[in-house]
Formats: structure tokens, C-alpha cells, sequence
């Protein structure tokens, strides 16, 4: 997620995407002009937020930026985003929880319990449940 976001934001015209559908299909009226034979972003399974390999997922988009030009950019741009991954079945699929955001930094909860964010659209580095994974 982090990786296609940051490809997403480079030709988004310095915007993350809000509607996860656009990272599997920018060509479908998110990014304006963006060519259908062109590589897309991510994985038609991860954009659905369906469980994978025994986590759950969940997205949080930030705020609607000002100023978007919807001409060149998404309509449905964001200002940043929160990705979770949490273990299905606690100690049986998986033992830690993970996030990351849009500054590009992973943290990991050691009872896979999601992440605490700050208004919902940045991981709370300061709060136990988010220790950056390094």
C-alpha cells in the first residue's frame, strides 16, 4: 500500500488516492488522461480490503486537499492516509498488527491490536500500540 500510494502521489500530481478502486483502475475517471495500457498500482485483491494471508485490512483517507487542479488530478485525491493489517484470528494467523502511513513509516503492535492514529489520518508514533518497526 505504501509503495503504490508513493507511485500513486508521484503522478497524482502530489496527492495520495482516497478511493482505493483508482490504485487498481487509475484510468477510470481518477487520474485524468492516465493511459489504460499504463501499469496500475496495486493489487485488485488489496484495493477490495478483503483478509490476505490471514490479516484483515483497513484505509483511512486524510483530508480533501485545496487547491486540486481536477483537470490533471483525482477527484477524489487526499492529503495523506492510515493503512492497517491485523491478524484474522489473534495468535493463530498472525501475532502482531501493522500500519503504516503516508510519511512512509511502519509500526507494529505486539498484541495485534491496530494502531493508534491522530486524527485519523497519521500513525500516533508517541502511543504503545504504534512501535516503528525498523
Amino acid at each position: 500500500m505504501i509503495s503504490a500510494q508513493a507511485a500513486y502521489h508521484s503522478t497524482n500530481g502530489g496527492w495520495y488516492e482516497g478511493n482505493l478502486v483508482c490504485l487498481n483502475a487509475p484510468f477510470s475517471g481518477c487520474i485524468p488522461n492516465y493511459p489504460s495500457n499504463s501499469p496500475t498500482f496495486l493489487d485488485s485483491q488489496l484495493v477490495t480490503l478483503l483478509a490476505k494471508s490471514g490479516y484483515s485490512r483497513s484505509f483511512a483517507p486524510g483530508t480533501t486537499p485545496t487547491g486540486m487542479n481536477t483537470a490533471t488530478q483525482s477527484p477524489t485525491s487526499t492529503t495523506s492516509y492510515v493503512y492497517w493489517a491485523t491478524p484474522t484470528s489473534g495468535g493463530q494467523t498472525g501475532v502482531r498488527g501493522f500500519a503504516g502511513d503516508s510519511s512512509g513509516a511502519l509500526c507494529f503492535s505486539s498484541d495485534g491490536a491496530s494502531a493508534a492514529t491522530t486524527g485519523n489520518i497519521l500513525l500516533d508514533f508517541g502511543d504503545a500500540s504504534c512501535a516503528i518497526l525498523q
